[in-house]
């Protein structure tokens, strides 16, 4: 039976919704579970009467082929998310959407309801709360903020497609109606979740066997802070290697206040020299160390002195930038507290790795575990999103061994509500390796994945302590240099830092750069089990043999994971050669010692889950084992929830295993992978590089390994590079590749007691050719908002005009929305003559017009004199066709390696000839210029040509702008919120300045609200939200609010005991003149210019991406500090900068500063003549 939903006003009307045969899917969502067998028949018009797009559920009749996939595509669906079971979520013209049915392995098609878009019981529930609202993509956020605004609610921050709002569930019953809106969620606010612990964990041993200290590894961690928050005075545990800081919550400030940050990074990479480390000789034994101190830092400060933080919206945004900076490992001691739910957060997470597949990210899974039950066992369910998401580690906390520190008596003397039973209850918190950490959060998560995926100590960590406040002391004071700390947070920077390592050794040892998978399956496949855990094997036992709940995997074992002791040997496989559903692949291992476990781990990045989803795994891979004697492992049920999985054999017998990897549903694929296996495996190999005449890669050449017991095959990866283990013997090694000859064509190798290491050949083909054109091109999609009155006026008729691109020979408009009223109310799309193309009434969303000739568009809305309460229309954007602007010369492209070069021609093509052939990377570069790809990976066949090899090049666009003056003056006031204030609160304040100012802030003495629950919101005197604020705070400016007027807003929840606030003066500037002589500079580009008389500047030319503008002046200040610009091709940005005049030491300065400006000495205001 189909779950009934509670029923909700659609935006549009729906067609029926069908089946087709006897096949059944069970569609599983977080609202309710789809089963297929049963027919849902709408009493509506059928979507063929629909203008514009639609979103629709189309079910396969089972495991999704890429041939399904692209029989949606040719039906004119775009696949938005996979939903399971064996179904996708797409967006098609309502008008082609019954065709769908007639595809051959369809078997059911039904319309995604607003019902759909959130687990939460949408009712009349009037408590307004902080909720996560995410759009389609593609959809206009202006839009959908007009449109939250006239549902009663607040927007309070958004980043690209993802809002925040204020609103109760009623007005989010109203927003989940926009065809806009994909899904609705609760915003769960973010908060922050070693010599000893390194030692359980195998560190010393693996720096002494293979001298692995994170040399050459760029790490991210984001924090509330670290140290000083100034280089100049940074700890000596970190001084040197940090590359680059970012202030995302305090501008211009990454300063630790509360102590969790530095404490963090020291576990992760202090050089531990404040405790008697020699970083020189890389002598770190007893120090409190790192696990990876020669790493470099980037820093991301993202919180204050609380212990909230605030990371972006879109994860991507904190992200990107530091991928940018080089960053591949990505340190997380924070998430909030989902109960083990995949959210948003969640889902962006793995939509980044998915991405960028060499990116490690690394969280915490929080400090939920609790007893509420009573029984003496830590309850289930509380991991932290977002470390409910597949693609990342996610770690928890074991037991370090300290006699010394916090907590010593017992976990329920510490937190007596959360363990009020024994054992738990007087169990010391550190004082057994094998024990889990009681706060450490349980899986699994919401649809059943085994979360955590690894643990590492977590209780009295000793690590770094913040020198920017003395009394942040975490769990205790260990030294002036050093603090006990403990959490997950704690765990988390010492499985990062492994992690970093791992990636040292697969860079320097093997030559490659690891994937995030192999990361992964390194450090799963190196854990140690650590049940049945400290309460042993009865009535109070939680940790069971990994994998489980509460352990994951088991604990982190970097020396086990990098370099077991023998007999047992690790081997590898980095799979960049991706499968489809029903593909296979097989490896074979042979087992020469039967002592130790075979063991083979399976880590694929899989494609993001749909928040919509109960299950959230997209792409299912199957790992079988093969004994020699033919059993298979594993036995019993496949595995069709995990990204992870495992087969261990704990006694194998001698011979050869099989191990396959199946594509069982790739529906989003297709899908790499990580191999790791270990065993008793011979622990020599045979190992070497295939290049060509010019030092190019071959890939994909065959190996054979010939001896005789039989033939080992492995291929070349993309760098040429392949290793297998092979026991002691004599062998063949021999090559082949169609339409090559090599040198040698096979070669004898004697294994004896050692690897044997650099058995290359060198391949030779006849010379290849590459070809190609470079093209300009601006025009496409354009944002550009153009909207009726909301609603629109009684007798209304008016016409709006867009003009495109000159060279533009035809346009087209988007309609986020069109509401009228169905009594003849009517919008027109007319060309330049007036000539309707297209009529729309009544209600419709995202629809694109019909095409308009030439490059003028006009919208036409007219209304009737009857009463109206409809929305009108809201246009967010326009396209033309690409306006191809001619070809592009003096492109320089390059081929690596080789380092071959060439330039475009005057009608923009270029060639490469006699190229020896081989896999290469080809570069272009043209000052200013971005190209798309901005490079491509090339393969020269052997004897042929690698022809139509082209690219698009955008033109640079333009900054200009200005630098005004501003005077200053503050007023005291006194605007209070009552104290305590009450609960179920809601009042706004308002503050205004003078009608000449231009913009006001307020100074806060202090603010005291329940922590994430209860908010202080400053809004500007339109109502739109600036800033917001929960926790405490004292002596706090908030950000300039635009105009003369500011508003405060006081919300709290349905319990309260909290202060409140006092504000008690503000500050109100108003523009002055231009500032000559500032000067501008661009980044990350190194150029600048001066701003002229009248304070103007320009930047002519400016690539398209993202840059900073920042500008600076002797004695003088500025507003913003600097801007970050996102720069379009052939588009033009403005910029303007607020400037004012430092305090000054004396009046003697003053004589450089401009007549009439306002001037501070010694807390003296004058003005200099």
């Amino acid at each position: 039976m189909i779950t009934r939903f509670p029923l909700l006003a659609l935006t549009v009307a729906v067609f029926v919704a069908f089946t087709t045969g006897a096949f059944a899917a069970t569609l599983h969502l977080k609202s309710g579970t789809i089963d297929t067998a049963e027919t849902i028949r709408d009493v509506m018009p059928t979507a063929a009467a629909l203008p514009g797009k639609g979103h629709y559920l189309v079910a396969f009749k089972g495991p999704v082929t890429e041939a399904d996939k692209q029989a949606l595509k040719n039906a004119g669906a775009e696949i938005l998310e996979y939903i399971p079971d064996f179904a996708f979520l797409v967006r098609i013209e309502h008008s082609k959407a019954s065709t769908l049915r007639k595809l051959e392995r369809v078997d059911w098609v039904g319309t995604f309801k607003a019902e759909y878009k959130s687990a939460l019981k949408l009712d009349n529930d009037e408590q307004k709360r902080h909720y996560t609202v995410v759009l389609f993509p593609g959809q206009d956020v202006g839009h959908v903020i007009s449109r939250i605004r006239m549902a009663g609610a607040k927007p309070i921050e958004h980043h690209g497609s993802i809002l925040r709002v204020l609103a109760t569930r009623n007005q989010l019953a109203e927003l989940a109606k926009l065809a806009a809106v994909s899904w609705i969620e609760p915003y769960l606010q973010p908060k922050l979740s070693n010599d000893i612990s390194s030692s359980i964990c195998g560190l010393p041993e693996l720096r002494q066997t293979l001298g692995l200290y994170g040399a050459g590894q760029i790490v991210g961690v984001a924090d509330a802070g670290l140290d000083t928050g100034n280089l100049n005075t940074i700890s000596a545990d970190f001084a040197g290697r940090i590359v680059k800081t970012y202030a995302l919550r305090r501008p211009g400030e990454w300063s630790d206040l509360n102590g969790h940050g530095t404490h963090v990074v020291g576990s992760l990479l202090g050089s531990g020299i404040l405790s008697g480390s020699n970083p020189i000789a890389h002598n770190y034994a007893g120090s409190f160390a790192g696990y990876a101190p020669e790493a470099s830092l980037v820093f991301q400060s993202i919180g204050d002195a609380g212990n909230l933080v605030f990371p972006p919206l879109d994860l991507s945004e904190l992200f990107q930038p530091v991928y940018e900076d080089g960053v591949r490992v990505h340190s997380n001691s924070w998430g909030s507290a989902a109960a083990g739910a995949y959210t948003t957060y969640s889902r962006q997470l793995d939509q980044f790795v998915w991405e960028h597949k060499d990116f490690t990210a690394v969280f915490a899974v929080g400090n939920g575990g609790e007893d509420l039950d009573q029984n003496g066992v830590v309850d289930p369910d509380s991991i932290y999103a977002p470390a409910t998401a597949k693609n990342c580690i996610a770690v928890g906390a074991t037991e370090s061994v300290r006699t010394t520190g916090f907590c010593l008596a017992g976990y329920g003397v510490c937190w007596p509500s959360s363990f009020p039973a024994a054992p738990i209850r007087y169990d010391s918190v550190s004082n057994n390796a094998g024990g889990m950490a009681a706060f450490s959060g349980r899986g699994p998560t919401d649809d059943g994945r085994i979360k955590p995926d690894i643990c590492a100590p977590g209780t009295n960590i000793v690590s770094s302590r913040t020198h920017a406040n003395v009394s942040a002391t975490g769990w205790g004071i260990y030294d002036e240099n050093y603090i006990y700390y403990g959490g997950t947070s704690m765990s988390t920077p010492q499985v990062a830092g492994a992690a970093a390592l791992v990636r040292e050794y697969y860079q320097r040892e093997k030559g490659i750069n690891a994937s995030a998978a192999l990361v992964k399956a390194t450090l799963i496949a190196g854990a140690d089990d650590i049940s049945p855990g400290q309460y042993g094997t009865g009535y109070y036992r939680e940790v069971f043999p990994a994998p489980d709940f509460s352990q994951g995997w088991g604990r982190l074992n970097i020396k086990k994971a990098l370099f077991p002791n023998p007999p047992a040997v690790n081997e590898f496989a980095d799979e960049s050669s991706p499968i489809s559903t029903g593909e296979i692949r097989e490896y074979q291992y042979t087992v020469t010692d039967g002592s130790v476990p075979f063991v083979a781990t399976l880590v694929w990045t899989d494609y993001p889950g749909a928040v919509h989803a109960a299950k959230e795994l997209v792409n299912d891979l199957d790992l079988t084992v093969i004994t020699p004697s033919g059993a298979s492992y594993p036995q019993g049920n496949a595995d069709r929830t995990n990204n992870v999985e495992q087969v261990r054999i704990a006694s194998p017998e001698l011979g050869t295993y099989k191990v396959r990897v199946t594509g069982y549903n790739v529906p989003m694929g297709p899908q790499d992978y990580a191999l790791v296996v270990s065993g008793g495996l011979p622990s020599t190999y045979i190992a070497g590089r295939v290049t060509s005449g010019s030092g190019a890669g071959v890939q994909g050449a065959l190996i054979s390994i010939v001896s005789g017991s039989g033939v080992k095959r492995v291929t070349t990866n993309l760098n040429g590079n392949y290793i297998t283990h092979v026991a002691p013997g004599s062998y063949s090694v021999q090559i082949g590749k169609p339409g090559w000859t090599f040198t040698p064509r096979s070669r004898i190798v004697q294994v004896v007691n050692s690897p044997v290491e650099n058995v290359d050949f060198v391949g030779q083909g006849s010379p290849g050719n590459l070809s190609g054109c470079i093209t300009a091109a601006v025009g496409g999609v354009v944002s550009h908002v153009v909207e009726s009155p909301h609603p629109y006026l009684n007798n209304c008729d008016r016409t709006y005009v867009i003009t495109a691109h000159p060279s533009a020979t035809r346009v087209r408009v988007h309609f986020a929305e069109i509401d009228l009223m169905p009594d003849g109310d009517t919008v027109y799309v007319l060309d330049a003559n007036d000539i309707p193309v297209n009529t729309y009434t009544g209600r419709g969303e995202d629809i694109w017009s019909s095409w308009v000739t030439g490059n003028v568009v006009k919208i036409r809305i007219i209304s009737n004199e009857i009463g109206n309460i409809g929305y009108g229309f809201y246009v967010d954007g326009y396209e033309t066709d690409l306006i191809e602007q001619g070809r592009v010369s003096g492109v320089v492209l390059t081929l690596s390696p080789g380092g071959y070069t060439t330039t475009s021609s005057s009608d923009g093509t270029y060639s490469f000839a006699a190229i020896p052939p081989g896999t290469y990377t080809l570069y272009l570069a043209k000052p200013n210029w971005k190209f798309q790809p901005a490079s491509k990976l090339v393969e020269i066949p052997a004897g042929g040509s690698a022809a139509g090899v082209d690219f698009l090049g955008f033109p640079p666009g333009s900054v200009d702008g200005e630098v005004r003056t501003v005077t200053s003056h503050i007023q005291s006031i006194n605007v209070q919120s009552p104290h305590p204030y009450p609960p179920n609160y809601e009042n706004t304040w308002e503050v205004k300045g003078s009608q000449t100012a231009t913009r006001i802030r307020l100074h806060f003495d202090r603010i005291s609200t329940e922590p994430a629950w209860d908010w202080v919101y400053i809004m500007d005197g339109n109502d739109n939200i600036v800033e917001m604020y929960t926790a405490d705070y004292t002596d706090l400016w908030t950000p300039w609010v635009s105009g003369n007027t500011a508003k405060i807003m006081l919300t709290s929840d349905d319990f309260n005991n909290y202060d409140g606030f006092v504000c008690d003066k503000y500050e109100e500037e108003t523009v002055g003149v231009g500032l000559e002589g500032v000067k501008l500079e661009l980044s990350p580009d190194g150029v600048w210019t001066y701003a002229l008389s009248g304070g103007t500047f320009s930047f002519p030319e400016v690539a398209a991406g993202n840059h900073v503008l920042t500008p600076s002046l002797s004695l003088w200040s500025f507003d913003p500090p600097s801007v970050s610009l996102s720069i379009s091709p052939g588009v033009a940005e403005h910029r303007l900068f607020y400037a004012r005049v430092s305090d000054l030491a004396s009046p003697a300065q003053s004589k450089s500063i401009s007549d009439g400006v306002q001037v501070t000495i010694k807390g003296a205001t004058v003005s200099a003549r």
